[in-house]
């Protein structure tokens, strides 16, 4: 009978425990192991299958034919250490920027780059070591340049790659020689990919690219507003063979109003400057007669002499273009002024 009664005994004390007895409980039951701030890397698992892995990778022998891609490429066990880290184009100390997406989240980190072929690799030493954190690999889409995405960070160079989802890298020089080298050797990679080359990318190829030729290519905005310029300058530029013939008067439309459409008539803004400052107060008072005007023209081109005599002067331009512009002149008055007083008699106050 003993036994019932204890059994019924422990059921009464767990019945009548108060909430302080069940939270003392609760916390004497949590380990009191450290726990980790944050999941950790999948690289950073050792295990001893991993640490063979990486042993083997450090230990690796560099083929001798390195004009395979693949063999700067990532591998399921790890990359080849040596290759990566002896045969690279550029490596240093960058800090990566991460855009926020929450306001507690890290968006900066110090990474030690490396430029190896047309890879990127991210480490967290300067050391040699297979455990790398991020990789990117540059294609020919592959877009770098220099942005301002986040604000007070000068130096800052973007690697737009498109894609699926269109992966963006922001690294940060320390100063602006460091930034324009990594500006320098990521373009020509770019290049260099774009022109359909086989192998890899090496010191002595990128030595051999020009750097005028990997300039950025113009939008398609920039080229339609370059076609519309040159179109627009074969439109109003004469021949040759018409500007040297001495008869020859430029000819420009008036504007319809005086506002923002008086720049859009004018081909040129520096030849409306001229015509409105270069007319003086003769030219508006006496007005160049025509007829003399054409039969110097004719004459002079006629005779076909390079003299100053036979061309028309610039008095005669300015006045052929007054009469362009200008409205034709009023008609004297036909009726007689009426004369002047000879005596004014004096002004009397009432």
């Amino acid at each position: 009978m003993g036994h019932p009664t204890s059994r019924s005994t422990r059921g009464s004390n767990n019945k009548f425990r108060t909430p302080i007895q069940v939270f003392t409980d609760a916390l004497a039951s949590v380990t009191t192991v450290p726990v980790s701030g944050s999941l950790p890397f999948p690289t950073d698992l050792e295990s001893p299958q991993r640490k063979k892995m990486q042993q083997a990778c450090l230990n690796e022998k560099i083929p001798e034919n390195l004009d395979d891609p693949a063999l700067f490429r990532p591998r399921p066990s790890g990359i080849n250490t040596p290759l990566i880290w002896q045969h690279c184009t550029m490596k240093g100390w960058l800090t990566k920027h991460i855009p926020p997406t929450f306001s507690f989240t890290k968006t900066k980190k110090k990474r030690f780059i490396i430029l190896a072929d047309r890879m990127l690799y991210t480490f967290k030493t300067d050391h040699q070591t297979g455990q790398f954190r991020e990789f990117m690999e540059l294609t020919k889409s592959t877009n770098v340049f220099v942005t301002d995405q986040f604000a007070g960070v000068p130096y800052c160079i973007e690697i737009r790659k498109p894609s699926e989802e269109t992966i963006h890298w922001y690294l940060q020089a320390p100063d602006a020689e460091t930034m324009k080298l990594w500006l320098e050797r990521l373009k020509k990679t770019i290049y260099w990919l774009r022109e359909n080359h086989a192998g890899t990318v090496n010191l002595a190829k990128l030595a051999t690219i020009d750097t005028e030729n990997f300039s950025p290519r113009p939008t398609p905005r920039a080229s339609q507003n370059e076609h519309g310029m040159k179109s627009q300058s074969s439109i109003y530029s004469p021949s040759p063979d018409v500007i040297q013939s001495s008869s020859y008067v430029p000819f420009i439309t008036p504007p319809s109003s005086p506002g923002v459409s008086s720049y859009h008539a004018y081909p040129n803004h520096s030849v409306r400057s001229s015509i409105s400052t270069s007319l003086s107060f003769e030219d508006y008072c006496y007005p160049f007669d025509r007829s003399r005007s054409t039969s110097s023209a004719s004459t002079s081109s006629s005779t076909g002499s390079p003299s100053l005599h036979s061309s028309p002067s610039l008095r005669t331009t300015r006045s052929i273009r007054l009469l362009n512009t200008l409205p034709p002149p009023l008609p004297p008055p036909t009726t007689s002024l009426p004369p002047v007083p000879t005596h004014t008699p004096p002004f009397k106050a009432q």
